[in-house]
């Protein structure tokens, strides 16, 4: 009980009580799990995060599927695979040659790979998918983190993109908290009951509801930024 009111106190009563429903059911029945995620929209900044004196002993770069750094990356090589023939682009951050972390980003839609969906990214052109932004831990206090996001504004903005987009766990306080920092709003939320191959969504956003039987089906939720203020 101490644990469940120290986690309602972090990430809310509701959220918690979701999160223990989704560890008993990940502990006791095969493949099956709670998720809720909140659906965030972040302006693409006109001006760095850091001046122009800090953090340029950090390369960033753009990273292929065919580049040998992709091995260093700390997610199974199927996943990372699945991302490249989404079309994702990937980001790196590198220190004197040695990898410190990486960003993803999709300009047209994600398919998640938590749970069955696809995420429909609209207005076209105008956003774009944030993904899995990832920082080794001996760089995590270092200015890694916002010189990917540097970059990542800077690439997106000369391609015309005024948002990005991405899904936030509930359950993840410390995720949550970086996106408000970054001038994230939340636009959305959606609930994914996965039980085996059965699948239920209940969601803000269209088509608000889903039940799928297999892999073959799944939601397509759209996401956009919020009307009031759109930039354009």
């Amino acid at each position: 009980m101490k644990k469940l009111i120290a986690l309602g106190a972090e990430i809310g009563w509701w959220n918690a009580l979701l999160y223990s429903i989704h560890v008993m059911l990940s502990r006791y029945i095969h493949r099956a799990g709670l998720y809720k995620y909140y659906l965030v929209a972040q302006p693409i900044g006109k001006k760095p995060n850091l001046p122009p004196h800090r953090g340029r002993s950090i390369q960033v770069r753009l990273v292929a599927e065919e580049d040998g750094i992709v091995k260093e990356f700390p997610r199974p090589q199927a996943a990372i695979q699945s991302r490249y023939q989404q079309g994702a682009i990937c980001l790196g951050a590198f220190n004197d040659n040695s990898f410190a972390g990486y960003l993803w980003l999709n300009l047209d839609s994600y398919d998640e790979d938590e749970v069955r969906c696809r995420f429909i990214l609209k207005p076209l052109g105008e956003v774009a998918w944030d993904f899995d932004v990832y920082v080794r831990p001996e760089y995590r206090s270092s200015l890694v983190f916002a010189r990917l996001w540097d970059e990542a504004n800077r690439y997106l903005r000369e391609r015309g993109v005024l948002w990005t987009l991405s899904r936030v766990s509930a359950f993840n306080r410390m995720s949550r908290e970086s996106h408000r920092r970054l001038g994230a709003v939340e636009v959305g939320s959606a609930l994914f009951l996965v039980v085996g191959r059965r699948q239920f969504m209940l969601s803000t956003c269209q088509p608000y509801l889903h039940v799928s039987s297999g892999p073959a089906s799944f939601p397509r939720v759209e996401v956009t930024p919020p009307d009031h203020l759109m930039l354009n």
